[in-house]
């Protein structure tokens, strides 16, 4: 698993505090095990859009062409729609 992905997964993990190495990162509904709310998530969205706008190779991974503000944030905000823990 890639450097960046490593921390943006325990970044996940911290909120919620979960400890990243008891969560299989290759199962298909990992990220439905724990529960944050809409301020954690859209918190989260911050803090992994300014790690994108900050990280050439995390936009990378992310498959990212702009390194825009408003990229990274809807980078981040994809990110959060697919991977990011149920909402309560």
């Amino acid at each position: 698993m890639p450097e960046e992905l490593k921390t943006i997964l325990n970044e996940m993990c911290l909120r919620v505090n979960a400890n990243p190495e008891e969560i299989d990162f290759k199962s298909k509904d990992w990220y439905l095990k724990h529960t944050w709310t809409i301020k954690e998530q859209d918190d989260f969205i911050k803090w992994l859009a300014d790690f994108l706008y900050t990280n050439k190779k995390a936009r990378k991974l992310f498959n990212m062409f702009s390194s825009s503000k408003k990229s990274c944030n809807h980078g981040a905000m994809f990110f959060v729609s697919d991977y990011g823990w149920k909402t309560i």
